[in-house]
């Protein structure tokens, strides 16, 4: 694929991530920046079950939608959407540290290393949620060739541990929390 196609997919992927992340900010009445603060900032037994599920499946809606609108496996493109999206979400946080007081709640302020491991956690989540909802909609409409075996149980491994990141943020975010 032509490299300038590929750049616009992952435009398009990224700017889905970021619009339905802020949609849903605005219908959960979010008090943080992002989102996802307020999901990484509440103990499990206060955070809702829906936030979660939707929060979760949003980059896993934009990966699958990438790839059942341009009927290609972008799985590269998709992921990397997620990755830059994530990215973009987390990095006035991390790097501008005079705006962390209006960003991030009051416990994370002081604890730099806390909050780098928990947007780490989240960058990695994002890139390989999205990552598997187009390998999902690859497999779902038969774009991926049969010779590509090794490759796709390497995308299990990899999707596998995207999902224990996963779990390890939940339980992380709560237990500091």
């Amino acid at each position: 694929m032509p490299i300038k196609v590929s750049v616009l997919w992952t435009a398009v992927g990224t700017a889905m991530i970021l619009g339905l992340m802020r949609l849903y900010g605005f219908l959960h009445h979010s008090i943080f920046y992002f989102t996802f603060h307020n999901l990484a900032t509440r103990s499990l037994k206060h955070a809702s079950i829906v936030g979660i599920l939707i929060t979760v499946a949003i980059p896993l809606f934009v990966g699958f939608t990438l790839v059942t609108v341009a009927r290609k496996s972008l799985i590269v493109e998709a992921t990397a959407s997620g990755f830059l999206a994530t990215l973009l979400q987390s990095w006035p946080i991390l790097f501008f540290t005079n705006l962390r007081p209006y960003l991030v709640p009051y416990w994370l302020e002081g604890h730099p290393f806390k909050l780098f491991i928990l947007q780490s956690l989240f960058i990695a989540t994002y890139t390989s949620l999205c990552r598997l909802g187009a390998w999902l909609a690859s497999h779902h409409f038969n774009l991926t060739k049969q010779s590509q075996k090794h490759e796709r149980d390497s995308r299990m491994r990899e999707i596998l541990i995207g999902i224990i990141v996963s779990v390890i943020w939940q339980v992380l975010s709560s237990l500091w929390s």
